[in-house]
């Protein structure tokens, strides 16, 4: 839970990829920052500039959770009759509804936080770790998820729904099949796998080619980003 990493001071303005994204008509990038559940704030840059500070558009664009994996055990029943096993999967399921769990107390603890500050009490002390968090308690700016999986999506646009966040999608590799619920919440998207291959077997081959064109035909907001990583922009 590193809320207070800011992103865009990690650009490398002489590195060799942005003239390459440059020429291929990208004009500006949003610097995610990457490990944890809650890797800390992106800002967004124009690929031209001298220097960090001069490309630097918006220091602080979105706070990023990487949503806890939702997979299930696909394995024969036959298999998942043993004690063993049911009991490694009762603890998987224990495992990810903890990690919404924690989430929430962490945001419960921001909350509080935010009310305290605005108590104007004598002792109160500054957390870097929730006064990042505030923008998004003032709906200043909004969370962007990152989901892949179907039930992923779907408990993330619960949980963000449940705490009144504003918030952004980004991945989306199954959003195809919850195009109705993100149009009827209105989640935008930011679609990472135009060059995924299919999760499984049973899928169409061009699934992830025409996902974009099912989506908005949802109704749902889109756009088409990459997996992160400015190695893979120049695609």
């Amino acid at each position: 839970y590193t809320t207070d990493v800011d992103a865009w001071v990690a650009v490398n303005p002489d590195s060799e990829l942005i003239p390459v994204a440059r020429a291929n008509g990208v004009t500006h990038a949003l610097v995610i920052p990457m490990g944890g559940r809650i890797s800390g704030v992106s800002g967004l840059v124009r690929l031209h500039g001298w220097g960090v500070e001069n490309m630097t558009v918006d220091k602080a664009s979105c706070l990023h959770i990487w949503w806890p994996g939702m997979s299930l055990d696909a394995r024969p029943k036959e298999e998942l009759s043993d004690p063993s096993t049911r009991k490694s999967l009762e603890e998987q399921d224990k495992a990810r509804r903890l990690q919404i769990t924690y989430l929430d107390e962490f945001f419960d603890d921001a909350e509080a936080y935010a009310k305290a500050m605005a108590s104007k009490e004598p002792d109160f002390a500054v957390v870097p770790a929730w006064e990042s968090v505030l923008p998004v308690l003032k709906k200043d700016i909004p969370i962007m998820i990152h989901a892949d999986e179907a039930r992923q999506i779907k408990t993330a646009v619960a949980w963000a729904k449940r705490r009144d966040y504003p918030v952004i999608l980004a991945g989306g590799r199954d959003a195809w099949q919850v195009a109705d619920l993100l149009a009827k919440e209105k989640i935008p998207l930011i679609y990472h796998h135009v060059f995924t291959l299919p999760a499984h077997d049973h899928v169409p081959h061009d699934v992830h080619f025409r996902t974009p064109g099912m989506l908005v035909k949802a109704g749902v907001k889109l756009a088409i980003g990459l997996r992160p990583g400015a190695w893979s922009a120049s695609n």
